[in-house]
């Protein structure tokens, strides 16, 4: 899917190593325990962009004024979008001949044993 690396964010000082070096940062996380904003934004570079996709529940995060002026970054969120604004998602994907990439897993211990063996590029969602 185009990526070349991943950073275990559970380790400390993960981001160290990393700091100004990503344009854009895509935030897809529906949680907000734990996360860490501020280490986030230290991968971007200057002007760079940080854009939640995803609806966190809870409190929500905390931005320190700091963490915006290192690097005079934008945070921004994603446009859920209208009814057509899908269709023409959708129409591009067709006309372009993107395609989905799925795997289906046995639900049951068998199943979830195989899942966390996987390792794809992107991630993985369960459906049920």
């Amino acid at each position: 899917m185009g990526a070349d690396g991943f950073l275990a964010t559970q380790q400390a000082g993960w981001n160290t190593p990393h700091e100004m070096t990503f344009d854009m940062l895509l935030c897809t996380a529906s949680a907000d325990d734990g996360f860490d904003l501020s280490a986030y934004l230290s991968l971007l570079k200057v002007h760079g962009r940080f854009i939640s996709v995803g609806l966190p529940e809870g409190e929500g995060w905390r931005v320190r004024p700091m963490a915006l002026l290192a690097n005079g970054c934008l945070i921004g969120a994603a446009h859920l979008g209208s009814r057509q604004e899908t269709l023409d998602m959708l129409q591009l994907a067709a006309d372009k001949g993107i395609k989905s990439w799925v795997e289906r897993i046995e639900v049951g211990e068998k199943g979830v044993a195989e899942a966390r063996e996987c390792s794809l590029p992107a991630g993985m969602g369960l459906t049920c």
